[in-house]
């Protein structure tokens, strides 16, 4: 009986511990064998907000700038733009063409690299899963809006 119950406890606190430090960032198993994708599409939403206070610094109430000074490039050189969408309603920016590593330039003269890692959301699509801004880790296991910081 001793045996039994130390058994037990044993098996529990290692589902425990197993269960606490499973901190992936879940994926739907998919079964996309019939499905033949016209574009896939890299999702990636966003709100550009001060790093010090978190104010959105485009949408917010007294914002630093216009939508029309937010780009972002698939290259350092900003030879190859992602079409961004501006949604006043939401307060956020939006494309399907993100990419792993991006470049979001702010009125021009700041400069700021994304590395993006994805996770499926259905057979055609994907979002952000992970995003970091040079050393500094933005998400992990991102929400559907990510606030990129800056100063």
């Amino acid at each position: 009986m001793k045996k039994f119950i130390i058994i037990l406890i044993t098996s529990c606190l290692g589902l425990a511990c197993k269960k606490n430090n499973s901190n992936t960032c879940p994926e739907p198993t998919l079964d996309c064998s019939g499905v033949s994708c016209f574009l896939y599409n890299y999702n990636f939403e966003f709100r550009i907000v001060d790093e010090n206070t978190g104010v959105d610094l485009v949408f917010g109430s007294n914002p630093r700038y216009n939508t029309s000074d937010i780009k972002l490039y698939n290259d350092a050189s900003q030879s190859s733009e992602i079409s961004l969408t501006a949604d006043n309603t939401a307060g956020v920016f939006r494309t399907q063409l993100a990419s792993q590593e991006m470049y979001l330039v702010i009125a021009g003269t700041d400069i700021y690299k994304l590395d993006a890692s994805f996770k499926a959301v259905d057979c055609c699509s994907s979002k952000i899963k992970d995003l970091s801004m040079g050393t500094t880790n933005i998400c992990t296991c991102c929400g559907d809006v990510i606030a990129v910081p800056v100063f």
